[in-house]
């Protein structure tokens, strides 16, 4: 029996998990620089911990994301039609955690474009494991956010309508050297040019702190889009629900871009555990790790 791993940052499932989900983001070394790690790492974690309840709070009080890779893992298992394979969710800063080591894993970060802070950990992390690299350009993967945008156009024409495309930002220092930045403009424009005439902006979101991020940032792009009627949004990195698309952009760039005047602002619908998304990662894994 092979052990193929979903694998991801995770998410607290109940309100009494946040705050350890967020300590376990403060500490992590690979994604922030701090000094005196252990107090400020905490200390930063209780600070943020009352904005993140807000939000969580808005969502339904935890995360999609768990229960939605569980499902997800069940329909890629189905789908891989592999007696041989068992499909497991893993998670980098929640529970079930990662294994204690990687040797004869075949491992699948759910993140398209390779960052050195999120799939490098897990790479890091497991060493001796069979690591399914950026899938950003797979043309089954790009339909199933092509289908989805569909549906939300559906009605609408390039005359009336903006293309907003959302990735998560990430502090420059992170972001220096990476392959990320460049993967997700490639995803951005994959997409965009099956959307010949449209309007198209790439923009990040998720800032925090004073530091510099990539950018331009979704808040401040949208100002510039005002020509049009309304927003089609887009998220191009993790292809699951969580706060950061139900919260960050369903919510707090849709009140944004009421408060600029657009008629209306819609996001595609993430990929999550659809039967096409589940077949298309079916594909990468029979042709690059089995």
């Amino acid at each position: 029996m092979r052990t193929l791993l979903l694998a991801h940052m995770g998410g607290p499932e109940s309100p009494e998990q946040l705050p350890g989900f967020l300590e376990k983001i403060f500490l992590d070394r690979d994604l922030l620089r701090l000094p005196l790690r252990p107090l400020t790492g905490r200390l930063l974690a209780r600070l943020r911990l009352p904005e993140a309840r807000r939000h969580y709070g808005r969502i339904g009080g935890a995360s999609p994301l768990p229960a939605l890779t569980r499902s997800l893992a069940a329909k890629l298992s189905a789908a891989l039609s592999d007696p041989g394979v068992e499909v497991r969710a893993v998670y980098t800063h929640a529970r079930p955690g990662l294994p204690a080591a990687g040797g004869g894993l075949l491992v699948l970060p759910l993140y398209p474009q390779y960052s050195k802070v999120l799939a490098g950990a897990i790479e890091r992390r497991l060493p001796g494991a069979k690591m399914l690299g950026s899938w950003h350009l797979e043309p089954a993967f790009l339909d199933c956010l092509e289908a989805r945008l569909r549906a939300v156009l559906r009605g609408r024409g390039p005359g009336d309508t903006a293309l907003l495309f959302l990735a998560h930002g990430l502090p420059l220092s992170a972001a220096a050297g990476d392959l990320y930045v460049g993967q997700v403009r490639e995803t951005f424009q994959a997409l965009a040019s099956r959307f010949p005439g449209w309007e198209a902006r790439l923009a990040y979101i998720g800032k925090a702190g004073p530091a510099e991020w990539t950018g331009p940032q979704a808040w401040d792009e949208l100002a510039a889009l005002k020509g049009a009627k309304g927003i089609a949004a887009q998220y191009l990195s993790l292809p699951l629900d969580n706060v950061e698309t139900l919260y960050d952009i369903d919510i707090a760039l849709g009140a944004r871009a009421k408060a600029l005047g657009f008629g209306y602002f819609a996001r595609a619908a993430s990929p999550n555990d659809g039967d096409d998304f589940a077949s298309a990662l079916a594909g990468l894994v029979r042709g690059r790790l089995l």
